[in-house]
């Protein structure tokens, strides 16, 4: 991700992950609508409470993250009526459950969780979105194509739709950290770079990483129980090479 000068385009982005990258929210709308019709998640059938999957040793997730992933802010989704609302809600629901797994699997001290919300909020949001909410409406198109008539989508649908979209604007703000200090950029989204506040410097380097690594924390959470997890996974993998 960080070659050297003297590898050719050192300083953009490959032209093959930034195509791809526009195709993977029309993938992972495929991938949750149609997969999901016969592979129910774990939790939905569920006999007794759902802690007791802390301790079983054959779940997918560590006992943090099962924890986290029934919590999906369904009241703040109906009463939103667009579908930029409607996601936007998502947002901040995902970036505690990051801080969150952060302070109990890494024991980070509240000034690293403090650092990392910072760069959360600063790097992921500001875009136009358009990526994220694609996800939503391919999801919402391939339900309706199956119904032979316009229908809308579940609240949960909306939320696990949500996630695969916010997973990518994660994946996005992961390149543009990076790739401004490569092309050595001044100003991203009408603000300076991350890299360009005095604070920050090449720490936004290994910030850069943790966005990525956030994509697949997340896609563990919400979707860890699920048969189709590994090609959620292997979606991303095949972006970012």
């Amino acid at each position: 991700m960080f070659p050297t000068a003297a590898t050719p385009h050192s300083h953009t982005m490959s032209a093959l992950s930034k195509a791809y990258s526009a195709l993977l929210p029309v993938l992972l709308g495929m991938s949750l609508y149609n997969l999901s019709l016969t592979s129910p998640s774990i939790f939905s059938s569920l006999t007794t409470d759902p802690l007791s999957l802390i301790h079983d040793p054959d779940f997918l997730g560590v006992s943090s993250l099962c924890l986290l992933l029934v919590v999906y802010p369904i009241s703040k989704i109906d009463a939103c009526t667009s579908d930029k609302d409607k996601f936007v809600v998502m947002f901040e629901t995902l970036k505690q459950q990051m801080l969150t797994h952060m302070k109990e699997n890494h024991e980070m001290p509240p000034e690293a969780c403090r650092w990392v919300g910072d760069m959360i909020q600063y790097n992921v949001i500001g875009g136009k979105l358009n990526r994220g909410i694609t996800v939503l409406a391919v999801q919402r198109t391939l339900k309706s194509a199956k119904k032979g008539k316009n229908v809308k989508l579940t609240s949960e649908e909306i939320a696990r739709a949500s996630v695969l979209g916010w997973s990518i604007e994660w994946l996005q703000a992961f390149f543009l950290v990076a790739d401004d200090v490569m092309d050595d950029s001044q100003t991203r989204r009408g603000q300076p770079c991350w890299y360009k506040r005095p604070e920050v410097g090449m720490i936004a380097i290994n910030d850069s990483f943790l966005l990525e690594s956030f994509i697949y924390t997340m896609l563990k959470i919400h979707f860890g129980g699920e048969e189709y997890y590994g090609r959620l996974r292997d979606l991303f993998l095949e972006v970012r090479v």
